[in-house]
């Protein structure tokens, strides 16, 4: 039902709708429901409200614990904490009912005051480990104020109406809030505990998902158990789920055909085509919302001059380095924005359709009209993660450089060193992935604007941040227009050199059931899965 408002947030009475492992009829189950999913890594802890959250704990945290509403396999809104929700005539507000049978694990009642004290928890700056302020991106009151310091966490525009009624003021409505609440930040903290004087998250984990934290040994595994008092576990056919804190190897195949292990993190692209030619049925890809690029930093010398900028971007080729060295099903990247986003009709690169050698011959042109030749060389830096792949990658963009005349120096760092870059001036060229966070184009194009901790090219046009401030006005057609206006502007200053849109591709072992079809975020949550008879 539309939203009164005209946000699409108006009253939704859904409560039996859920999102969890739908079995077919007759159906063979295994016996021992124990998911074994590799992680990557461990996580880096388990407080949703303060952590910076990266895949490998995003996807234990979507576990333990859930939000106001979900996303189904469509990406479409459904309830989760919360069984209805009704915004405001003015859109300035929006309130949720929360579900009489939300319960936390230790069988306590799940209460709007958990999300108003998780939120608040959220925006504190004292407490946030992560740069990104989530709640002012949503737009929620005074949440911008409070991640300056100017204000308490206790002005935050949430309040308990009542025990199980949760109201959000905005500063500005924002379309895309409703698609943010599944991010950890947006997560409630049980209040229970903390007015008890109980450190949180310290000592037994109190969650609210489907799961519950059984056992965590740093550097070997983490084990989830099945939470009796998640409201909707009766449809959680899992009884555990074990996240190793281990990458890819060689050892996976065998172990995902004798279903030791059901799903890897990833699969490497050096690794892709020979598993591709032995055991393709094991391959399970996602479209992200995500882009691998070089930042290029036009905030310093040499890369200030646009010229410069736009013949490195021109002399990559990108089919090269989807064909040969991903391996894997990404797609050529001109754009920041894919092509598989709702309502968004893509912006075409103008050099895009040329040959490559035509483009590199106006790349060297443009670089000597930025007074460079072969006697006068560019001399730039590539800047990279400690990562095989990564290196694979800047060193064969480097090549590619070098046959339009640059010199490159190749800078791989380490993650603390990669990490402080990101807070300093003092590169060139830094290659990164930059992933969304909810399916729309301003989760991307964010990244962008002035001053985004994110925005490692320095780029700064006011122009570009007015249009998507126009963009979170208006409704869902003219978002699509301004969204491209955004993108070509964006694109016409060239801060960046996109190379593929990213996919997270995995091995799944055949008695592994219940995968999503579309996950933009790359998350899979356990509660929707299940184990077949092998």
């Amino acid at each position: 039902m539309q939203g009164k408002s005209g946000w699409g947030w108006g009253l939704l009475a859904l409560s039996l709708c859920t999102q969890a492992a739908e079995v077919p009829l007759g159906m063979p189950l295994a016996s021992e429901q124990v998911l074994v999913r590799a992680n990557g890594q461990d996580p880096q802890q388990l407080d949703p409200n303060t952590v910076d959250a990266d895949f490998a704990t995003q996807a234990v945290l979507s576990d333990l614990f859930e939000g106001l509403v979900q996303e189904d396999d469509n990406g479409t809104i459904i309830p989760a904490q919360a069984e209805r929700w009704e915004a405001s005539t003015d859109g300035k507000s929006i309130t949720f009912w929360l579900r009489d049978a939300a319960r936390w694990s230790d069988g306590q009642p799940v209460l709007a005051q958990d999300f108003v004290l998780g939120w608040q928890r959220a925006v504190n700056p004292k407490l946030r480990i992560s740069n990104r302020n989530y709640l002012a991106e949503a737009g929620v009151a005074n949440a911008e104020l409070i991640g300056k310091g100017k204000l308490n966490p206790e002005k935050l525009g949430v309040s308990a109406l009542e025990p199980k009624v949760l109201q959000v003021t905005f500063d500005k409505p924002m379309p895309f809030f409703m698609s943010m609440l599944s991010l950890p930040s947006f997560m409630p903290a049980p209040s229970h505990l903390v007015q008890q004087g109980i450190a949180y998250p310290a000592g037994p984990l109190v969650s609210n998902g489907a799961f519950m934290l059984e056992e965590w040994t740093v550097g070997k595994q983490l084990q989830l158990m099945k939470n009796a008092h998640y409201w909707d576990n009766a449809h959680t056919v899992l009884a555990k789920v074990v996240y190793l804190p281990q990458r890819f190897a060689q050892s996976d195949i065998p172990r995902i055909e004798q279903g030791n292990l059901h799903m890897t993190d990833n699969v490497p692209g050096s690794q892709y085509r020979r598993i591709q030619n032995s055991v393709p049925e094991s391959l399970r890809a996602f479209n992200l919302l995500g882009l691998y690029q070089f930042s290029l930093n036009n905030r310093r010398p040499p890369l200030v001059d646009n010229n410069i900028r736009q013949a490195l971007s021109m002399a990559v080729n990108r089919e090269l380095i989807t064909d040969t060295l991903s391996g894997q099903l990404v797609k050529p990247a001109y754009t920041v924005i894919p092509d598989n986003v709702p309502q968004y009709l893509p912006v075409t690169a103008e050099f895009a359709s040329e040959p490559l050698r035509m483009r590199q011959d106006q790349a060297r042109k443009l670089l000597e009209a930025a007074g460079f030749s072969a006697e006068k060389p560019l001399q730039i830096a590539l800047s990279y993660r400690d990562d095989d792949e990564q290196e694979r990658l800047a060193n064969t963009v480097a090549s590619m450089w070098k046959v339009i005349g640059v010199k490159v120096e190749m800078n791989r760092l380490t993650d603390p060193a990669f990490r402080a870059s990101r807070y300093t001036n003092h590169y060139d060229v830094v290659g990164t992935y930059i992933y969304g966070d909810y399916n729309e184009p301003s989760a991307l194009l964010n990244d962008f604007r002035c001053y985004n901790p994110s925005n490692l090219s320095g780029y700064c046009n006011k122009e570009f941040d007015l249009i998507l401030d126009q963009a979170q006005s208006a409704d869902a057609d003219q978002r699509g227009v301004l969204y491209r206006r955004a993108e070509e502007l964006l694109l016409k200053s060239t801060p960046l050199v996109p190379v593929f849109h990213d996919t997270k591709t995995r091995l799944v072992s055949a008695t592994l059931q219940g995968l999503p079809q579309i996950s933009p975020r790359g998350i899979v949550l356990s509660k929707n899965l299940y184990l077949t008879e092998g």
